[in-house]
């Protein structure tokens, strides 16, 4: 079976440039466009990044071979990975620790000794 994608050899065999360098200018397209569409939040950014991964995804289903189009494009959209997502659950078994409350009332000293009002003379014991 072909790689659709990574053989490029066919269609670079009369252009300037090699397969490899067709590859990882397209990569770097790819990546370009995905960092602008993120960082500058722009439509047309975004619309670039849409339109190249149509364009991956419609050579992949050209190159590939009748029986394994729909297959190869569903891996193809599913980021070329056959690993399965899975989700995993860590269930801590911690005991909370006691919390032991004493409360402890301060009261400070008096720092008047003596005070006057109305000719009476009060004091901190009064």
């Amino acid at each position: 079976m072909l790689n659709p994608v990574h053989n490029l050899q066919i269609h670079t065999a009369e252009l300037p440039v090699s397969a490899t360098t067709a590859y990882a200018a397209w990569q770097l397209f790819g990546t370009a466009s995905f960092i602008a569409s993120w960082w500058l939040c722009a439509t047309g950014a975004r619309l670039t990044w849409t339109a190249w991964g149509a364009a991956t995804t419609g050579m992949i289903w050209a190159a590939s071979p009748a029986t394994g189009r729909t297959v190869a494009t569903g891996l193809a959209l599913r980021s070329l990975s056959l690993r399965s997502s899975s989700f995993v659950h860590v269930h801590n078994d911690v005991q909370p620790t006691p919390v032991q409350i004493r409360p402890d009332i301060h009261v400070p000293q008096p720092l008047v000794e003596r005070v006057e009002i109305n000719g009476r003379d009060l004091r901190s014991v009064d």
